[in-house]
């Protein structure tokens, strides 16, 4: 895995930090964590979707909310 994610970083021109975010991205996908059809889960409440999202690492509070705002158009999602 390490020489895979050096190969990926090296080729995409990422930095460390970056390459594993994505490794880590993958990892919740292939564990059925994460995937389109939970990304777009209607059922899922606004602060269960957070907790997947964040749950990744390198994926922290201000890319869920964008994600949760422009992604899928709940623009009341800040807490208050």
């Amino acid at each position: 895995l390490a020489s895979d994610m050096e190969a990926l970083r090296s080729s995409a021109g990422l930095s460390n930090a970056k390459a594993r975010s994505i490794f880590d991205l993958a990892a919740h996908y292939e564990r059925g964590d994460l995937s389109d059809a939970v990304l777009l889960d209607p059922s899922l409440s606004a602060a269960e979707l957070y907790a997947k999202l964040t749950a990744v690492k390198g994926i922290g509070p201000w890319s869920a909310h964008m994600y949760q705002m422009f992604g899928l158009l709940q623009p009341d999602i800040f807490p208050t």
